[in-house]
């Protein structure tokens, strides 16, 4: 369901205006000979005009969403060291919503914005999925390195991992995959031209793809959900 949002807040993303100081000069967002790399934060690199080439000390970047990857990142610790004495903050066992369990959507969130500014105009659409590709592979890899299981407590060290008690899809993996996912619609299904949506089904109509996307998600992840007997799983219901 994250993942689906992440996919209808990127699609739905204006092409945003960047400011370059000392030049007065305003840059659209996703022109790859003036912003190179949005998501990545890359400040560096000139300015080119008609008559002179003025190097850009800084770019502005999108303060608001600046504050709320910061918080969410603040909310993350203190859930991880609050929430095993405060249990009302942490993670649900299976139904409700607790503070905890927002943390992973707004960090899916924090990435959809980024991919729609990212990929607002693309003009190699293959160069960039390769891109798009290997910056997935690093995160599910260091997901992988930090959450599977090769670290051990101080009285469990071992030598080599057990292949069968490794966790393969860890929140870092799953963030992986919805960047992925929304990446290659970014890329492949954007419709190229900058007209503006209006009202109406106007916006289902520039945005079907997406919608088509986020729809088959959502209902497989719901029959997975529901359908899937996992037959060694038990739900162990306490009462206080």
């Amino acid at each position: 369901v994250a993942l689906t949002i992440t996919i209808i807040i990127s699609s739905s993303m204006s092409t945003p205006k960047i400011i370059v100081h000392g030049s007065g000069d305003e840059l659209q967002e996703g022109d790859e000979d003036h912003h190179p790399d949005v998501e990545a934060g890359d400040g560096g690199g000139t300015t080119t005009t008609s008559s002179t080439r003025v190097a850009a000390p800084g770019r502005e970047r999108l303060v608001s969403l600046d504050v709320f990857r910061g918080i969410t990142v603040a909310l993350m610790i203190i859930v991880d060291d609050v929430g095993g004495l405060i249990p009302k903050i942490s993670h649900s066992p299976w139904d409700g919503a607790t503070l905890a369990d927002f943390v992973f959507p707004f960090f899916l969130f924090v990435v959809g914005i980024s991919l729609a500014f990212a990929y607002k105009r693309v003009s190699n659409r293959v160069s960039a999925t390769k891109k798009a590709v290997l910056r997935a592979g690093k995160l599910f890899l260091l997901g992988l390195l930090l959450q599977g299981g090769f670290f051990h407590n101080i009285h469990d060290l071992t030598y080599g991992v057990d292949i069968g008690k490794i966790r393969l899809m860890g929140v870092l993996q799953r963030i992986a995959m919805a960047y992925l996912v929304v990446a290659l619609c970014e890329i492949w299904l954007r419709d190229g031209r900058e007209d503006g949506i209006g009202s109406g089904y106007a916006i289902i109509r520039k945005y079907r793809c997406q919608l088509l996307v986020g729809l088959v998600l959502t209902s497989t992840y719901t029959v997975i959900l529901y359908c899937l007997p996992v037959s060694d799983w038990v739900y162990n219901v306490t009462s206080s």
